[in-house]
């Protein structure tokens, strides 16, 4: 499985992953995917779009015309709201947080303003920015509930499940406003809730982890989670949509979006067991952390996916047709 990327105008075009490796006419499909505005149009955007919002995380999934699942919101510059209004879309179906960092959650307001929020989950506790976010969806009227491993859904065509490891005090949802954060940055990072989904159905179906921001040790509790369950007969815990993924012949997830950005911090094994046809890496341009790191570059190619980077590409449009998963780079 490799990509083959062609430049085109306003944007690149990706097109990978065809059974049988051979390259299926690399050039932009029949379909506006800008309009004259150069913004991202509606009609093209089937599945979904990791969403540039410089140095954080929002990624969008749709489940109807003018449905969507979103994960995390960014920061609270307006960038995913904005996407989000340029897609059409009006109802989320679900909000997951992975975890209460601004870079995350920072625009949860312009994200869940003047649009139906169905359901929200995360990971609950009080640690970082969680007293705002519980504010903000408690003034809106939408409830939060906690994103408990193997808690999963089906909302359209998207079959969905959450894995990692929930704080102690995961159950509580309102936070004194000068809360006392007990926990360090990497405690919470370690705490991101992990988003697998299917969207679709069939050979057309797409396979996506979202890693939050997991370090070292998330990653490899992660990994011995995926093993146990693996391990185990394919019940509640293991639900089809990613058992296959974890078969050991070479399928892997569609789709993981790396965690922490690209940091250093990253688990050789894990990537080994997710072994992604694409890894994508949200990060700012010229962002302070130096992500993504050239040691989390060379381990997700290392193991066989193409690097995608907010950061080179803007918004990364993906979509599945005829067995052939597409990625489009919006530039801005």
């Amino acid at each position: 499985m490799r990509f083959y990327a062609a430049i085109a105008g306003d944007f690149s075009y990706i097109l990978i992953l065809h059974p049988s490796n051979k390259v299926l006419h690399p050039f932009i499909r029949a379909c506006t995917l800008l309009d004259s505005a150069n913004q991202a149009t509606s009609n093209c955007i089937k599945d979904g779009a990791f969403i540039d919002v410089g140095q954080g995380d929002s990624t969008v999934i749709r489940t109807g015309p003018h449905n969507a699942i979103v994960i995390d919101t960014g920061n609270d510059d307006g960038a995913a709201a904005r996407c989000l209004s340029q897609l059409k879309i009006t109802q989320i179906d679900l909000l997951v947080l992975s975890h209460y960092h601004s870079d995350h959650v920072g625009g949860i307001k312009s994200v869940i303003a003047g649009r139906q929020v169905k359901a929200a989950i995360g990971p609950g506790g009080c640690g970082g920015e969680a007293a705002q976010v519980y504010g903000i969806l408690a003034q809106a009227g939408v409830a939060l509930a906690a994103a408990k491993p193997g808690t999963q859904g089906v909302i359209g065509n998207v079959k969905w499940q959450t894995l990692g490891h929930s704080p102690a005090d995961a159950e509580k949802h309102s936070c004194p406003r000068n809360n006392q954060k007990t926990e360090s940055e990497s405690e919470l990072n370690d705490l991101s809730t992990v988003f697998i989904a299917e969207i679709g159905t069939g050979f057309d179906a797409i396979t996506l982890i979202a890693l939050g921001d997991l370090e070292t040790n998330g990653q490899t509790e992660l990994l011995g989670d995926l093993i146990r369950a693996k391990a185990t007969v394919m019940r509640d815990a293991a639900p089809a949509l990613w058992a296959s993924q974890l078969d050991g012949l070479g399928r892997g997830f569609d789709i993981v979006k790396v965690a922490h950005h690209g940091s250093a911090k990253q688990s050789p094994a894990l990537a080994r067991r997710l072994q992604p046809a694409a890894a994508v890496f949200s990060a700012g341009a010229n962002n302070t952390y130096g992500h993504p790191t050239q040691k989390a570059l060379e381990l997700y190619q290392t193991v066989g996916a193409t690097n995608i980077r907010t950061d080179q590409c803007g918004t990364a449009i993906f979509t599945k047709q005829d067995e052939t998963l597409n990625l489009t780079c919006l530039r801005n």
